[in-house]
């Protein structure tokens, strides 16, 4: 995959970025890759995932300051969790919220802009 292709499909859901990149297939055929490449997400971060520098040390100050925070991505909710637990957030973090508990993300992206 491109930079130009990860950046084009980037917080955009497998449903989406699937068909984006191979074309028009059955939906049963889109799951069935997208539960493939998940799988594989997860079990390449479980021995991968690091927090970026600095990353930690700010989550712990704005929570000693009080101020709630969340995880959120468009990403499925057994990745963020896996993201939770391999750095272990859940100390800082008040929520995880996954694309999947968002109606609809495109019109979302499209007011926050």
């Amino acid at each position: 995959m491109t930079d130009e292709q990860f950046y084009a499909t980037f917080g955009m859901r497998n449903s989406a970025i699937i068909p984006k990149l191979w074309g028009p297939m059955p939906p049963e055929r889109i799951q069935e890759l997208a539960d493939r490449k998940e799988e594989y997400f997860r079990k390449f971060v479980r021995n991968a995932a690091t927090p970026l520098p600095g990353a930690i040390e700010l989550l712990s100050a704005l929570c000693d300051a009080g101020y709630r925070q969340a995880l959120a991505s468009s990403a499925p909710i057994k990745n963020i969790e896996l993201i939770n637990e391999v750095l272990g957030l859940d100390r800082y973090l008040s929520v995880l919220v996954s694309g999947e508990s968002v109606g609809n993300m495109e019109n979302l992206r499209r007011t926050s802009s």
